[in-house]
């Protein structure tokens, strides 16, 4: 690993008490995670073609076409309570 992670220094700037066992178990697993980002870095990439899709699909998306909305007094007509043009709710902020 070429760099060593400094978990106290990164838990003080986070303001994290850590105890040393947690600190260990810190320090194992991101070690464990360079170990396998080190291996992912060496493997040899100079053959392969990027790869911008998942899939062959390039556009999945329906067409933007315009419907018809409902309007607002049609939407209001069903409101338990309403006042002028707008939906009347219960406060629920002091």
């Amino acid at each position: 690993m070429s760099e060593k992670l400094e978990v106290m220094k990164l838990a003080k700037m986070a303001k994290f008490n850590l105890l040393n066992d947690e600190v260990k178990k810190i320090e194992d697993r991101a070690e464990f995670l360079m170990s396998d980002l080190d291996k992912l870095a060496n493997v040899n990439t100079q053959d392969t073609e990027p790869l911008v899709y998942a899939n062959e699909l390039t556009n999945v998306l329906r067409e933007d076409t315009v419907v018809k909305t409902i309007t607002r007094v049609e939407l209001l007509a069903n409101a338990p309570d309403k006042t002028d043009e707008y939906f009347r709710v219960p406060k629920t902020v002091e």
